[in-house]
């Protein structure tokens, strides 16, 4: 992507990679979690095999190339946890199984059209 001018000059790349699907729920198809308009998402990310998550969709997949990184990551597998509720409430039911990877945090869905949360950046 970088080779061909793909990357949105006017943004700092920490991480750009491929990631390759590994499993999902049934719940939703993993390809349009995205445009379900969940509460928000759980990331968690680790070099061993990530915990599952039981939320309204969870998608697992695995680093497969890193194309710019600035922090040059370790392979790991990296799980999307949608979340139908508050992300924050669900992710304090959850932190205990992910207490112990490498990166774990509760996103908030954005309000489109809206400077909501822009505050609180």
């Amino acid at each position: 992507l970088a080779a061909h001018d793909r990357l949105f000059p006017g943004r700092d790349h920490v991480h750009t990679a491929v990631y390759e699907w590994t499993s999902s729920t049934d719940a939703v198809d993993a390809v349009v979690a995205l445009d379900r308009g969940h509460a928000g998402v759980i990331v968690v990310a680790d070099e061993r095999a990530a915990p599952r998550l039981d939320l309204a969709v969870s998608v697992e997949l695995r680093l497969k190339r890193t194309i710019v990184s600035q922090a040059e990551p370790p392979p790991h597998d990296l799980v999307l946890g949608f979340c139908a509720g508050d992300p924050i409430g669900e992710f304090a039911a959850v932190a205990p199984a992910v207490a112990r990877c490498g990166f774990a945090s509760p996103f908030l869905a954005v309000v489109p059209g809206t400077d909501t949360y822009a505050d609180e950046l």
